[in-house]
């Protein structure tokens, strides 16, 4: 009896978890695999804060696309891969590990829900230490 009530409180669990977990996008993971800011530009909303360890910028999508476009030039990425995400309300985040041909970044993306699509209203990079 006991197996049984717990194997219905976990497919409730895992029923309700598939149900509210929010899917990344598979054009925003490959955009960063590949590096393309530009196919980036579909999931920013109109205002990006992009945070970088020696400065913040607040910048409109066309800026934070070029900002974007540079971080690329500079890092050419080799891979990306989702590592945790979550949401909450109108808001939403992903935390990711960028692999590039000069070290690795750990990407912390957050969402703001707009007219039914979560839209990207911060990134943050940091390089990690390996």
């Amino acid at each position: 009896m006991r197996k049984k009530i717990y194997g219905i409180f976990l497919s409730l669990y895992l029923i309700i978890t598939a149900a509210v977990a929010q899917e990344v996008p598979t054009g925003l993971t490959e955009a960063f695999q590949k590096g393309h800011a530009q196919a980036l530009s579909t999931y920013l909303a109109e205002s990006v804060e992009i945070v970088f360890p020696e400065q913040t910028q607040t910048l409109d999508r066309t800026k934070a696309v070029n900002v974007l476009s540079s971080f690329f030039a500079n890092y050419p990425p080799k891979g990306f891969a989702a590592n945790h995400q979550g949401k909450r309300g109108e808001s939403s985040f992903l935390i990711g590990t960028l692999t590039t041909a000069n070290g690795s970044f750990r990407l912390n993306i957050f969402f703001r829900k707009k007219n039914d699509n979560y839209l990207i209203h911060q990134i943050r990079i940091d390089k990690t230490h390996e």
